[in-house]
């Protein structure tokens, strides 16, 4: 491994926030060597033509993956992060930047120093497409913690922009391919080679725009794809026969089954429709909050 680090950036249609993206990278300060591998997925506005100006002021440093046609953010993923040889890797999305010049070397410090870590992970403002900010803190307080092997399986909620783990992961289960949350998936699957550390510092900022793959859908689309990632989850951890994993991601299924009801009987106003489904689900409700270990 020639480079203790990589930078892993992805981008898709990122013209407009693609340039401080890259210079939020390039203004990292550490006392070991790193380099930037970027990944744009056939974008049809200037995202490539703003990366090449910096491909060509940083030769030696920055590296491209240039889809030849769009390929979608799963599989330009997955070609990003088995790219490096390194031993960390840190990541980063088109649309949001970091905002402390010394990220990289804390979160480097805090996993060098905790063997049984696998990912380091910390808070974010939340900014709007103009870099206002909208919240000072998008973490709140109930995921601001470190997390067992067992809780990233799960699916812990982290920023995926702020997340630095070791290069552990060569090959991609066929199942992630196809998840809406592919990030939630990341995490379990990291969670197979050990914990997580956060840190209660606030170095970066992620954007929400309305041009955002999370954003441009309603609530009851963001359960119904949470759902098919979950289903997912479950088959891959049934073929790796974790039984306690697979009853995990089943309750979790019933629990956004659940809500995608509740949610279509609100829209209809037929409460009538509600009470029935609020009283059907009630059983599989409680055993969605219990935990499994």
């Amino acid at each position: 491994m020639s480079q203790v680090l990589t930078v892993c950036l992805i981008t898709y249609n990122h013209e407009k926030y693609i340039a401080q993206a890259i210079e939020s990278i390039l203004m990292q300060k550490t006392t070991f060597d790193w380099e930037l591998v970027i990944a744009d997925d056939c974008s049809k506005d200037a995202t490539r033509d703003i990366i090449l100006k910096y491909k060509e002021q940083n030769p030696n440093k920055i590296k491209l993956i240039f889809q030849e046609k769009n390929v979608g953010p799963a599989q330009n993923f997955i070609d990003l992060i088995t790219s490096p040889r390194s031993k960390y890797i840190a990541y980063l999305e088109g649309d949001d930047y970091w905002t402390d010049e010394f990220k990289l070397q804390k979160q480097v410090d805090v996993i060098i120093k905790n063997k049984d870590c696998v990912i380091v992970y910390h808070n974010s403002k939340l900014i709007d497409s103009d870099n206002k900010t909208l919240l000072e803190s998008y973490l709140t307080e109930f995921y601001k913690k470190n997390y067992t092997e067992l809780e990233l399986m799960q699916g812990a909620h982290i920023i995926s922009g702020t997340i630095l783990f070791k290069n552990v992961l060569t090959i991609f289960p066929d199942e992630y391919i196809n998840a809406f949350n592919g990030d939630t998936f990341f995490i379990s699957l990291l969670g197979n080679f050990g914990n997580g550390i956060y840190l209660d510092e606030s170095m970066s900022n992620y954007r929400k725009h309305e041009n955002g793959v999370w954003n441009q859908y309603n609530e009851i689309k963001k359960y119904e794809n949470s759902l098919e990632s979950y289903k997912l989850m479950r088959n891959y951890y049934s073929r790796l026969e974790n039984k306690n994993l697979v009853q995990y991601f089943e309750n979790q299924i019933k629990l956004f089954n659940f809500f995608i009801k509740k949610s279509k009987c609100k829209k209809s106003n037929d409460y009538s429709c509600l009470l029935f489904k609020l009283k059907e689900n009630l059983k599989s409700f409680k055993k969605s909050n219990k935990k499994v270990y």
